[in-house]
């Protein structure tokens, strides 16, 4: 079996169902609002970000102020303001008139006392340098700086672009992607046990779960890269205007820094999450397919076995000394460093995996047994696969996935 890449190795590892046509057609028309609209808000910082560095180059020359004021426009938001400073020049020989004091500069109703205190420092008659388009002398501005509203665009654009670009993806690659998944995952069926083989083949037990172990981590990482931008992007919105409160002076600042404290809290998490999901040390690479749940735990607790079947993965390194792997009963939610320390001695039940080999093994699950005697559906407890491995570099790694269906106390 020849190398695979990253991509296609990612590609291989996912499993989803086959999209619909219903879906790919229904998920990019609704996406494309927020796509449309997510574009339009960046072309608008986009286009400032290129003025600013356009307008470095332009020539400065003398001008005097003919009108100052704070252009205030009321609406049902509440009223907004806008800096209008209003000045004539000369520029080789010629007469030319302007209002624009930076880049990027329209209607907010954020930073209104900065706004007049630059209207003060600018009284009619004034005698003040501004920066001409030597190539347009009709276009000038007095300061070469974007306004705080561009600063304000930037995050708010994201998350329309991340649910646009996400809900178009779908619908225009969900189908070569499932096609490529499905082509690459039957490569390694003639080398598969069968039970392994037929769950690769599509033809499983729905109830059970096919899972590439070495991918995991970055379908998680992914995900939560996309909350994580989501999230981050709207507060990053509300930071930005509470630093121009502040800046500004205005007392509300103080009360938007309190409220926003949690909301930054868990866009920190968030971010953290995303980063050891992504660049934390990957997990060995089996095939994995462990199932079915469908009787466990129906009778409410009683009695039942998991098989668990796994494979190495041909085109991926063998790069860890020694890697253990067990199926185990955990509440939902619950982590898995806490499971452990109730679960004392748990280790036992933990089954070697031997390199380039594949296996089976089978996981007894008794009546609940937790302080209260609570059966199975009252108490929600979900199978996850835990894995437990040495690097060569003598490294621990342990990762922990649910597995089975997750159950809740109405089923």
């Amino acid at each position: 079996m020849r190398k695979r890449g990253v991509f296609q190795r990612f590609i291989r590892g996912l499993n989803f169902e086959k999209p619909s046509w219903k879906g790919r057609v229904i998920a990019p028309l609704f996406s494309g609002l927020f796509l449309f609209g997510g574009v339009a808000i960046a072309s608008m910082w986009v286009g400032a970000f290129i003025k600013y560095a356009e307008v470095q180059s332009w020539e400065a020359a003398d001008a005097i102020v003919t009108g100052s004021n704070l252009e205030v426009n009321k609406d049902s938001d509440g009223d907004s303001a806008k800096i209008l400073i209003e000045y004539d020049y000369r520029f080789r020989g010629r007469a030319y008139s302007g209002d624009r004091y930076e880049i990027g500069a329209s209607s907010t109703n954020v930073g209104v006392p900065r706004m007049r205190e630059i209207i003060a420092e600018y009284p009619e008659g004034r005698a003040i340098e501004i920066f001409v388009d030597p190539d347009e002398p009709e276009e000038s501005l007095i300061k070469r700086q974007l306004a705080p509203g561009v600063w304000i665009m930037i995050p708010f654009s994201m998350p329309f672009l991340l649910v646009g670009l996400c809900g178009v993806g779908y619908g225009l690659f969900s189908g070569v992607i499932w096609k490529k998944n499905q082509a690459l995952k039957e490569e390694l069926i003639p080398k598969a046990p069968e039970r392994i083989a037929v769950a690769l083949g599509g033809d499983s037990d729905p109830d059970q779960r096919l899972m590439f172990t070495a991918m995991e981590n970055y379908f998680q990482g992914i995900v939560l890269l996309f909350v994580s931008i989501f999230w981050n992007g709207i507060v990053s919105v509300f930071l930005i205007v509470m630093v121009q409160m502040f800046l500004s002076g205005e007392g509300e600042a103080f009360f938007l820094a309190l409220f926003l404290i949690p909301f930054v809290l868990v866009g920190g998490f968030l971010i953290r999450t995303t980063f050891r999901a992504l660049v934390s040390q990957r997990p060995p690479a089996w095939v994995t397919v462990s199932g079915s749940f469908s009787l466990l735990g129906e009778s409410g607790g009683e009695p039942g076995s998991v098989l668990l079947s796994w494979m190495p993965v041909p085109d991926e390194r063998a790069d860890f000394r020694r890697c253990e792997i067990a199926l185990i009963r955990m509440k939902t939610r619950k982590t898995f460093k806490k499971w452990k320390k109730k679960n004392l001695g748990w280790e036992s039940v933990l089954v070697t995996m031997k390199k380039g080999a594949a296996g089976e093994a089978s996981f007894e699950f008794g009546k609940s047994s937790d302080a209260h005697k609570k059966k199975w559906l009252e108490t929600t407890y979900d199978i996850h696969l835990v894995m437990r491995w040495q690097t060569r570099d003598g490294r621990d790694g342990e990762e922990c996935w649910q597995v089975s269906p997750t159950r809740s106390s109405d089923d």
